[in-house]
């Protein structure tokens, strides 16, 4: 039924009903819960989308993305000094669940708002020792082809090459064919001392398929025999 509602676009009825349903303590199917979630982060209804999530325990919070959906809603609601507004008043509450993604795409979409997220990044990093939200800055720099910007951040930061978060910059390598990106996140995955061999197995396998799709497998291969040796 509430699969039927949204897509009849009655979305604000298959929230209330999914609130009923979670008050109650029945579990919806995931698959269904994630259709609602989103489209109600994409219809920027932040109320909704709130009222849902204090039903949910953290593990299925963190299944859902629900604070990167949440960090959405704002986005796509033009509220987005209200977001930002709440992980600058309390970081504690937020350290743990920082919306990386949502920052990301907020930082796409507002570019404008990059020094103060910087700055908010600095504060996570100072006060509490989390640099999930530098994260976000070091990649929206690398998205944007700042590499001596993005570089600089690692090196101010190199705790965060032990689990530097690259994913979304490999995927828009492929979908924008930027050789550059792909060809620069293959160089700083592979010669960070931090990073795990599959993350330097997946930095460089993405340079490689690029090139080999491209008729330079020699090149591709002289990447792959560097890369062992």
């Amino acid at each position: 039924l509430i699969s039927t509602l949204v897509k009849e676009e009655r979305v604000k009825e298959a929230a209330r009903l999914m609130e009923e349903m979670l008050q109650r303590g029945q579990n919806p199917y995931r698959s269904v819960l994630s259709v609602l979630l989103r489209r109600l982060a994409t219809m920027g209804d932040v109320e909704a989308l709130s009222a849902l999530a204090t039903f949910l325990p953290v593990e299925l919070q963190r299944q859902h993305s629900v604070s990167n959906l949440l960090c959405n809603a704002y986005v796509n609601s033009g509220r987005t000094g209200d977001i930002l507004a709440q992980l600058e008043d309390n970081m504690p509450s937020w350290k743990e669940r920082f919306p990386l993604g949502g920052v990301l795409g907020m930082l796409g979409k507002c570019p404008e708002l990059e020094d103060r997220v910087h700055s908010l990044a600095k504060k996570y990093a100072a006060e509490e020792q989390c640099l999930v939200p530098m994260n976000a800055v070091w990649m929206h720099k690398m998205l944007g082809g700042h590499f001596e910007e993005a570089d600089k951040i690692l090196k101010d930061y190199p705790g965060m090459q032990d689990r530097l978060m690259f994913l979304s910059v490999l995927k828009h390598s492929r979908t924008a064919d930027n050789e550059a990106l792909a060809r620069h996140l293959a160089q700083t995955v592979g010669q960070s001392t931090g990073a795990t061999l599959n993350a330097k197995a997946l930095a460089y396998g993405n340079l490689v398929e690029f090139l080999v799709a491209r008729g330079r497998s020699e090149e591709a291969l002289q990447i792959l025999e560097k890369t062992q040796a």
